[in-house]
């Protein structure tokens, strides 16, 4: 699991630095391609990072599994999150494979971009009080010198849960400014958007 994520994030880092390098240096000056078709490796970034995000909330889910008591329901469900966000990321790649302009491409898919952000971000916090309350819970219960490393377990499931979450709160994928194209890289661990 953990050589598949690290595959996936290589591989994920290498086409977002690919499509950066097109759009600031091969296109540099060049104002009229930057709204053409995105490069094909942006696309497989977005093939590439679903993937990631998938397996640490499915992680995360089982932790969540584990702790809870064997109890189905929550995990279900946030299982279930991921795997709507993941089938979402994968129909973004097979309609921006065949994007012939960034206008329509977002015009066709910004909605269900902005959705699968918005899930995304609802699933992480929603794993993260999951699991910091089930932690919590059984703080009670253990004896006192193990308190520590499940206070240590609570701030590492912070941290790591709502990453992600934080930064996507401070960009707005729509800029209220209609003559601009906005598209949102939520599905990228660096969560930016790319305004033109």
């Amino acid at each position: 699991m953990k050589a598949f994520r690290r595959t996936c994030e290589a591989i994920h880092s290498a086409c977002v630095g690919h499509s950066l390098y097109v759009y600031t240096i091969s296109n540099f000056g060049n104002a009229e391609r930057l709204i053409e078709a995105l490069p094909f490796t942006f696309d497989t970034a977005v093939l590439f990072a679903s993937p990631i995000t998938t397996s640490v909330q499915g992680f995360l889910t089982y932790r969540i599994y584990i702790v809870g008591g064997n109890r189905l329901i929550l995990p279900g469900i946030f299982w279930g999150i991921a795997t709507i966000r993941l089938i979402g990321c994968l129909a973004i790649f097979g309609t921006g494979v065949q994007m012939r302009s960034l206008l329509v491409f977002e015009g066709q898919t910004g909605w269900l971009m902005t959705s699968l952000w918005a899930v995304a971000s609802a699933n992480d916090i929603a794993i993260t009080i999951s699991l910091v309350y089930l932690l919590f819970r059984q703080r009670s219960e253990i004896q006192q010198r193990t308190v520590p490393l499940v206070d240590k377990l609570i701030m590492w499931t912070l941290g790591m849960c709502s990453a992600r979450y934080w930064p996507s709160l401070l960009i707005n994928p729509r800029n209220g400014n209609d003559d601009q194209v906005t598209y949102p890289i939520s599905f990228f661990p660096v969560s930016s958007s790319l305004t033109i």
